[in-house]
């Protein structure tokens, strides 16, 4: 068996395959993405009429905006959780509930079947919870950009929202509070002590992984492309188990986290609408001349 290495850090030899795989998703994804975005309205008196598509268009935020809206949206949301919201909640509580009660048995499974093969394997597919999840998404945008293709930048721009909403901020923020040891440490799945620095549940790579991968599902019409994106985050979910960082409830908890998250930006989004781009201006002064932007 090949332990992870003490500082956790992912071996950067196998990243070469992965970075293939997100080459190919972004030649193919263009073609399979639904066109939700909308189109730049016509300008003219009759475009900027009340109610008009330009009108909807120019209350859109700028990204930047938008990033901190929905934050605030999110954190102020369990106040305004109707019946149906607090059914799905519940049901995700005894999901992770319901797996808590074989974490033991799960992980002697895995285990059991643990070896070198499977852990030069599990190191392969880390990235896709680290930096390559954002990194695959961020290159959708930039490749949405380059080819005027709005539906694409759709795409990379809810992901990194998802990304910075889901693993930036609310797993971080469970697993500090949760304070539960990692399997790996031999304190057994019942070992909580809020703000301790024990930080296994939930996985912060899973809600990585999940959040990305229902934000390539959400926009995607092609069901391999939906296949691609769901293996790959369950691979994940996999590889932390495997390595012995995480329990399966913190896998479980991690994954629904992630896809309720991405499937939330990307419907806030649409219902938005598209963003404003920033834009910049030189703007004369007493003292000669200004940069302002706007956004």
């Amino acid at each position: 068996m090949t332990p992870e290495s003490p500082a956790g850090a992912p071996d950067p030899r196998p990243i070469a395959p992965w970075l293939t795989l997100a080459a190919l998703l972004l030649v193919a994804v263009p073609g399979a993405v639904r066109a939700t975005v909308t189109p730049a309205p016509a300008v003219g008196p009759a475009a900027t009429a009340a109610g008009s598509p330009a009108a909807a268009a120019t209350k859109a935020p700028s990204y930047p905006r938008r990033v901190v809206s929905d934050l605030g949206a999110l954190l102020s949301g369990p106040s305004r959780l109707d019946a149906a919201g607090w059914r799905r909640l519940g049901l995700g509580v005894a999901a992770v509930g319901l797996t808590a009660a074989f974490d033991e048995s799960l992980r002697d499974v895995v285990q059991d079947h643990r070896s070198a093969g499977s852990d030069r394997f599990a190191r392969a597919v880390r990235p896709l919870g680290q930096l390559g999840a954002v990194a695959l998404v961020g290159g959708a945008w930039i490749a949405g950009d380059i080819s005027d293709n709005p539906a694409l930048t759709a795409v990379g721009k809810d992901g990194i929202e998802a990304s910075l909403l889901a693993a930036g901020l609310l797993a971080p923020v469970l697993e500090r509070a949760s304070g539960r040891a990692r399997p790996e440490t031999g304190e057994g799945p019942h070992s909580f002590h809020p703000f301790s620095g024990d930080v296994s549940f939930p996985s912060g790579e899973v809600t990585e992984a999940f959040a990305v991968a229902s934000v390539i599902s959400a926009h995607s019409r092609q069901p391999w492309v939906k296949g691609i994106a769901w293996g790959a985050a369950g691979l994940v979910g996999w590889e932390r188990m495997n390595l012995d960082r995480h329990w399966a409830s913190d896998v479980v908890a991690g994954a629904l986290l992630g896809t309720g998250i991405g499937e939330w930006v990307v419907h806030r989004q649409r219902a938005r609408g598209p963003d404003r781009v920033l834009a910049w201006t030189v703007a004369p002064t007493d003292r000669g001349a200004a940069v302002v932007l706007t956004w």
